[in-house]
């Protein structure tokens, strides 16, 4: 360590000058010199010489110094543990030096540091995850900011690189960082989130995300602003990845996107691209938290079912297996065939608004065999409706419209088929009661699942059994009411 001028400041001139010690020493002189007759040697005002302020120079080398022994002084209370361990090894340089009362300004450190594992476990933590790396850093009091020339950090299921500015304290939002991340398991990341008070679905930690990594995730990109409000950019890509959407488990081979992200702002998706199997589903759009503004004017941003939304999707001809698997009903939905989809959403989650076609090709349902189905779905809040159905099959059509809301429960629905040939049916041939006939069918329903309000007019024609002529019969139904 070296400190140049180390006395450092004085008292101001003027308050050298004015003290008793000075006057009585300008006296002195001047009365000494009279009495032997000579000329006072002061006449003018007594002048201090001015004193540069203190100049220290500080080498130092850092030995083992934990990370977590860091976050127990520096953090606030209770916030001490993030569940990584390593200690922070090397030299660094550190210089000051100016008036009192701005030294912190002046600070300026230089460091070249290592970072590797203590072996030694936290009781209590949820993570121990040892961490290795290595970074070239330069500090600034002046602005508050780290300039970091690389970072590189390794942990058994991460790998982090990065550089820029890091800001601290009141140079927070100068935070400019260029980012490169890869992460094959969020479980590393628990005791970090539940620090952090990350929730949701009463979940805490990497509970709280509906994500489980089967392969890697992929993020390079930049993150830049205050930390309570970071701007997060870039490409993602992730493989072998679910997806947890409320009862249901998502699937997905990979999942490429380019979007930005902010806790305030939301999330704007420029492009993605979701596959699983021949399933290539193109979304893009943006999602906004709520904002909240209390009676003392402040402002928060809530995810809820209130987040303003404003997407685009697109699935072309993709089979329907794999697209029953992302959304994990393979085992439950008896449907095979080709289907293509496209669809826009706007509002609310909770009141959404838009429309969309889903058309589907050469497939079989529930052992019946079809050529096509084809809808146009539209939505208005809770309210669901499908207009212009065409259902295709044995060179047949049966066609049909219908809603549901999910609100009031109400449903209402319209079917019409004409000359439906049974026997075409594999669901008839396969009962082998070696029946015929020909079906005209309209029905309609408008109520609820539980009193449906079902009217409908049955004609059968040409009906015969084992080739023996029957007849014809008509029968008009309606459900009853309770």
């Amino acid at each position: 360590m070296r400190i140049a001028n180390w006395l450092g400041e004085v008292p101001p001139q003027d308050v050298a000058v004015s003290s008793s010690s000075t006057k009585a020493a300008i006296t002195t002189a001047n009365t000494t010199a009279k009495t032997i007759g000579a000329k006072a040697p002061i006449t003018e005002t007594a002048k201090v010489p001015a004193v540069q302020t203190a100049h220290a120079y500080l080498t130092a080398m850092v030995t083992k110094i934990p990370l977590r022994t860091i976050m127990d002084v520096t953090a606030p209370e209770d916030y001490g543990d993030l569940g990584f361990d390593t200690a922070v090894s090397g030299p660094v340089k550190v210089e000051w030096g100016g008036p009192a009362k701005n030294i912190a300004d002046t600070v300026e450190v230089d460091g070249n540091l290592t970072f590797a594992p203590t072996g030694v476990k936290r009781r209590g933590a949820l993570n121990d995850v040892p961490v290795t790396g290595q970074t070239l850093a330069h500090y600034t009091g002046r602005n508050e900011t780290v300039r970091i020339q690389r970072i590189t950090l390794q942990m058994p299921q991460t790998n982090f690189e990065a550089s820029g500015i890091l800001g601290v304290n009141e140079g927070d939002p100068l935070t400019d960082l260029r980012v490169d991340l890869t992460v094959r398991d969020l479980s590393e990341y628990n005791q970090l989130l539940t620090t952090l008070d990350l929730e949701g679905n009463g979940k805490r930690g990497t509970a709280a995300i509906p994500v489980v990594l089967h392969g890697a995730m992929q993020f390079n990109g930049t993150a830049k602003g205050k930390i309570a409000d970071l701007d997060v950019k870039g490409h993602l890509q992730a493989t072998n990845a679910e997806f947890a959407l409320g009862t249901t488990d998502v699937l997905l081979d990979s999942l490429v996107t380019d979007a930005e992200y902010s806790p305030n702002s939301g999330v704007v998706v420029a492009s993605s691209t979701i596959k699983r199997g021949t399933a290539v589903l193109n979304v893009e759009g943006k999602i906004a938290p709520r904002k909240v503004t209390s009676r003392r004017g402040v402002v928060t941003y809530l995810w809820d079912d209130g987040m303003a939304l404003d997407a685009k999707v697109q699935l072309a001809n993709a089979q329907v297996v794999d697209v029953l698997q992302i959304v994990g009903q393979e085992e439950k939905v008896s449907l095979t065939g080709t289907v293509a989809a496209n669809g826009h959403a706007v509002g609310t989650l909770r009141s959404l608004s838009g429309g969309g076609h889903v058309s589907l090709m050469n497939g079989v349902a529930y052992g019946e065999p079809y050529e096509s189905a084809v809808a146009d779905l539209t939505v208005q809040g809770k309210d669901v409706e499908a207009n212009n159905v065409v259902l295709r099959l044995h060179g047949m059509q049966i066609a049909g419209s219908g809603g549901y809301d999910m609100g009031t429960e109400h449903m209402h629905g319209h079917v019409e088929g004409h000359d439906i040939q049974l026997s075409k049916f594999e669901t008839v041939k396969k009962a082998k009661n070696d029946v015929d006939g020909t079906v005209n069918l309209v029905a309609d329903a408008n109520g609820t699942l539980t009193q449906p309000g079902l009217k409908a007019n049955v004609t059968l024609s040409g009906v015969s059994y084992r080739g023996q002529a029957i007849g014809e019969a008509a029968v008009e139904a309606h459900s009853e009411e309770r």
